[in-house]
């Protein structure tokens, strides 16, 4: 599923900073990352407090929601940073 997203997610940073398009990729990669511990452990803290998946998945689905609206409000194709 994620390579889906990976196709235009990562040709874009050539589109909007061709000069840039390590550091950007760099900060994206740092985000995702720093998104993957925080989200290992809040995991853990919901399955704890409720004792079911259903709210992790819920929540998952819910923050994938958001970043899907967020990317189709706000990204572009056109160059941003010369």
């Amino acid at each position: 599923c994620t390579a889906f997203t990976q196709a235009g997610f990562l040709v874009n940073f050539q589109e909007i900073g061709p000069r840039y398009v390590g550091a950007l990729h760099g900060m994206a990669n740092t985000a995702g990352s720093f998104a993957g511990i925080v989200g290992t452990y809040m995991t853990g803290v919901i399955l704890e407090s409720t004792g079911s998946w259903r709210a992790v998945l819920f929540i998952t689905a819910g923050v994938y929601a958001f970043g899907a609206a967020t990317w189709l409000a706000f990204s572009t194709g056109e160059r941003v940073f010369d």
